[in-house]
């Protein structure tokens, strides 16, 4: 294999090299398809010293009725023979060649075997037939050279994988009837969207119209390619093993993710289905924007796939990836910008739940279904509707159950809770007496009265202070004031780990955070903490008494192992400390340990500065964390919101809510990651605004049910509807294109100069002349004096930054951002918008926003970034040890030269 590889190499970059040609001219296409199939031909040599002979015998024989006279003489004129003497000396270089049935094919590729052609609807198992090999030889190697494929994909790709040796049996797609229903519209080549219960077999249902587009569209010899979309990292490795288990016997399938090295465009080309993240999608469709792309001015066409399906569609919503992606395919379609032998992909949505949108009534529920059907150019719902019967049979109604709980105001915890309100109140005292007078402090706080500092509108309230300070301007120490909103939130959020957990829980946090921030503390802060720091640290260190709800957590583990000690349970929580917290807990219970019920967390890929160090985790200790709680190695597993879509442990029987609810889509979602029969979903909590989103999202999920009933009820109804709101996609996307162009245009004339400036301190940061953009998603300081006011921390395991950035002028502290990579240099900053305010030099007006997204379409447009502008920061920066250089040459060429840095001075 290697070595046929490496023989044809050479030829299949050249084909490659012509085949990206791009020609407008019919006449010159004509050409440049004369030329590749001649490259085709000329590189056949390389795979042995007589390939030409055997290709040239092939020609002699097998040509045409019509044309085997013309054949044999074009042969026996190239080696000036007379007619009919091309036979005889072939049969002597090659005799085996001349009777295949006796000939015993080599062991090894370095013994010469024979090139044997076939034609072009002719499959190699055919020609063993024709040939009188019952079982393939050893060594023998089926190459796909058409030229009709190597037209449309990578030369490399099509040879590379019809020579690799590695067959796969074909697994059949055996479906149940409701799955055969499911598919029916989809298989016909309509857009649709597939919606039923979690655990009844969706990706099953894809595998299959994925498998019956790619067949229809070959035997109508069209090109195929499926792109399979997934929210979010954590179950693409699953759902891509699920489609190569059905699919791998005839076709490539490759993952793109945000964490990839390897360019997505070469993916997408080489390979028949593409199971990514949307956002990689997004990028890829913007990436001829980009300056410092491979591919810039180069664009990529949606069109390259000839089916899309969204699995958990219902994030096609408002500005989410996925609406971006059909807002780039109602481009296509409405504009037929699309290359000539190009047409629109097909539309398939996969969702249990279609949501509710911000409806509060059937009908409304209804609009917002035709309103998601139309961004996904959908007219059809594809629901079980004759075989519901079966259906119910696979996604039996899963009982839920709350269970409430006071707040813990007794013992240490109690102790623990009075504290902290204490400190609470004495950094109140300090915030009031950092403005120069009380009416200061009323301008900020807008006379409102301070809420109960346990109270979940606390924390809002706090939020709403840190954004009046950031924007007003008024008379007081401004790093003080924010030290101070600072710490109430960490004594806020110690508060809420003591009533969850347990004081020590709570002292560590408090402990962890103090201690970062240590170094930047005001000494007045200092002591204030000092004061009540031994008894905070004395009620950590005794010996808790169990909260009930972890009791509880406990009770219903003990339960759900002693009926099946098979048994899986996932145990939702609201953060990354939340869900290392309760593992640590649970993984210290004795009484878990004892029935060899192993806990273990997940989270997302990417690093927080909030919480522990330990909260990141790669996607290798991911994919190995399920792979643990599929085969029975973790018993429970706890996890943010990152499992909550399309997870699917066939033995999990137990979903616990703790202190979490949020929306009836979630509500759904994370009830349906109860696969056993059986299975229970419980919320726990002590808070009872919780318990009432939690029935408040019931209610939703019932009015959604009768929305579906509804539509199927009236079909032609909701047709009518969804062709309505088909009919406004494209002008609210006009629209939507028009605002932008006339925006860019307006901050484009704009002569505001922005300072930037960090939220806690005060202090300079830069100003929006030094902010770059890169594909209008990453916003990048490119100013080398940045690096002087900064700390870097970098990253080993986080797979989508590479560090953060910490503000050390003066007695700050603060964290800005973090490090990401560009093209040339992996280090480049990116300020996140919580953590500046943004100061008009010409008024001194102020503004905070929490997105990039509010500064781009509010403020100011950044410019593109360079070459030279990643080089420059790359040459400033403290960790790199190389100088580049630009070199003008004489003729206008401008060159990128590099040079080692020295430890001189004087360089």
């Amino acid at each position: 294999y290697d070595d046929v590889v490496r023989r044809l190499d050479c030829g299949i970059e050249i084909i490659d090299e012509v085949n990206r040609e791009e020609v407008d001219d019919a006449e010159k296409r004509r050409e440049r398809e004369l030329r590749k199939k001649k490259l085709i031909l000329r590189s056949v040599p390389r795979l042995g010293p007589f390939a030409a002979l055997d290709i040239l015998f092939t020609i002699y024989e097998s040509s045409s009725p019509n044309s085997n006279e013309e054949a044999r003489h074009f042969v026996d004129s190239l080696f000036n023979f007379q007619d009919g003497q091309f036979f005889d000396h072939f049969s002597k270089i090659r005799p085996f060649s001349m009777n295949l049935r006796l000939y015993s094919f080599p062991g090894t590729v370095k013994e010469e075997q024979p090139i044997i052609v076939c034609d072009i609807d002719v499959l190699a198992s055919e020609m063993m037939v024709h040939l009188g090999l019952d079982d393939p030889p050893n060594g023998l190697r089926s190459i796909n050279y058409r030229f009709d494929r190597i037209a449309d994909y990578s030369t490399r790709r099509i040879v590379n994988s019809s020579v690799n040796p590695s067959l796969q049996n074909e697994n059949s797609i055996n479906l149940r009837n409701y799955q055969v229903e499911l598919c029916r519209l989809a298989v016909q080549g309509i857009n649709t969207i597939v919606t039923a219960p979690t655990g009844t077999g969706k990706t099953v249902v894809a595998a299959n119209i994925v498998k019956n587009h790619f067949e229809v569209r070959a035997r109508e010899e069209k090109t195929f390619k499926a792109l399979f979309l997934a929210p979010n990292t954590t179950i693409l490795q699953q759902q891509a093993d699920r489609l190569n288990h059905f699919l791998a016997h005839s076709y490539d399938l490759k993952i793109c993710q945000g964490s990839d090295n390897s360019p997505t465009r070469q993916a997408v080309l080489s390979n028949d289905i593409i199971v990514a993240t949307p956002q990689m999608i997004v990028n890829l469709c913007n990436e001829h924007e980009d300056e410092l792309s491979e591919f810039s001015n180069e664009k990529f066409y949606l069109s390259t796939f000839s089916i899309i399906l969204f699995d958990e569609c219902h994030s096609t919503v408002n500005n989410s990836p996925y609406a971006n992606i059909m807002r780039e395919y109602h481009t296509l379609k409405n504009m037929g910008t699309m290359p000539d032998n190009h047409e629109l992909p097909q539309i398939v949505g996969l969702t249990a739940s279609l949501g509710t949108g911000d409806a509060n009534n059937v009908e409304k529920v209804i609009q917002h279904i035709a309103s998601m059907c139309a961004l996904l150019d959908v007219e059809k719902l594809s629901t079980v509707c004759e075989y519901a019967d079966e259906l119910q049979m696979f996604s039996p109604i899963i009982p839920e159950k709350i269970y409430s709980f006071e707040k813990n105001k007794d013992g240490s915890s109690g102790r623990f809770a009075e504290l902290v309100k204490q400190i609470m109140d004495n950094i109140t005292m300090m915030l009031e007496t950092a403005f120069v007078s009380r009416e200061e402090y009323s301008k900020v706080t807008n006379g409102e009265k301070t809420p109960a500092k346990d109270h979940v509108a606390y924390l809002n309230w706090l939020s709403c202070l840190k954004r009046s300070v950031a924007e007003q301007n008024f008379q007081g120490n401004r790093n003080n004031i924010n030290e101070a909103l600072n710490m109430l939130d960490i004594c806020y959020r110690s508060q809420s780990f003591n009533s969850n957990f347990n004081p020590r829980t709570a002292f560590k946090y408090f402990d962890e955070k103090v201690k970062e921030q240590e170094r930047f503390l005001t000494e007045r802060m200092k002591e204030v903490l000092h004061q009540y720091y031994p008894r905070l640290e004395q009620l950590g260190s005794d010996v808790p008494i169990e909260n009930p709800m972890i009791l509880k957590i406990e009770d219903l583990l003990t339960e759900n192992h002693r009926e099946n000690q098979n048994s899986r349970a996932i145990i939702f929580v609201q953060t990354r400390y939340d869900a290392i917290t309760l593992k640590n807990i649970l993984c210290d219970n004795e009484n878990l340990l004892s029935q060899n019920i192993r806990t273990d967390y997940i989270l997302g890929l990417n690093k927080t500065t909030e919480g522990s160090e330990d909260s990141a985790i790669s996607r290798s200790d991911q994919v190995e964390k399920l792979k643990q709680f599929g085969s029975g190695g973790i018993r429970v597993l706890v996890s943010t919101s990152v499992a909550e879509e399309g997870l699917d442990i066939s033995e999990c029987n137990l979903v616990i809510k703790y202190n979490y609810a949020t929306n009836v889509i979630a509500h759904v979602q994370r009830r349906g990651r109860g696969r056993a029969n059986g299975s229970r979903s419980i919320l726990i909590t002590n808070d009872p605004s919780l318990e009432k989103q939690e029935r408040a999202n019931k209610d939703k999920e019932k009015m959604s049910k009768a929305a579906l009933e509804r539509i199927n009820e009236n079909l032609d109804n909701f047709l009518r509807l969804v062709s309505q709101e088909n009919r406004l996609i494209w002008p609210q996307i006009m629209n939507e294109s028009t605002k932008k162009r006339e925006l860019d245009n307006s901050l484009r004339l704009k002569t505001s100069t922005y300072k930037i400036v960090c939220k806690k301190c005060d202090v300079q940061l830069c100003t929006s002349r030094d902010i770059r953009s890169r594909q209008d998603s990453q916003y990048l300081v490119c100013n080398p004096d940045f690096w002087r006011i900064v700390e870097m921390e970098l990253y080993d395991d986080d797979e989508y930054s590479n560090g953060s950035i910490k503000h050390m002028a003066g007695n700050c502290g603060a964290q800005l951002g973090k490090l990401v990579a560009a093209p040339g240099f992996s280090e480049m900053p990116v300020l996140s918008a919580k953590h500046i305010v943004l100061i008009d030099e010409a008024d001194g007006k102020r503004c905070t926003v929490k997105q990039w997204k509010q500064i781009r379409t509010q403020f100011f447009k950044p410019k593109p970034i360079t070459a030279l502008d990643v080089a420059t920061m790359r040459n400033a920066s403290p960790s790199n040890r190389t100088l580049t250089f630009e070199v003008h040459q004489p003729n206008g060429h401008v060159e990128i030269v590099e040079a080692s840095r020295t430890s001189s001075n004087n360089e």
